[in-house]
């Protein structure tokens, strides 16, 4: 659990695909940059608040 500024309360941080970009690299790459996408998805994307979206979570 995550304190959440911008909610002020506590939460379950989680990771959000963006489905806008996954749909339209397949459609141009024909699905060959799925696994790019698995390492940045895996490695550097950050957590998020699920109420309001954002990337600012500390711990407390």
């Amino acid at each position: 659990m995550k304190y959440c500024p911008y909610c002020n309360q506590m939460v379950s941080p989680v990771k959000r695909p963006s489905w806008f970009l996954f749909i339209f690299l397949s459609v141009i790459t024909g699905g060959s940059w799925i696994f790019i996408y698995a390492i940045y998805y895996f490695l550097f994307k950050k957590e998020q608040c699920p109420i309001c979206g954002g990337k600012d979570l500390r711990k407390r």
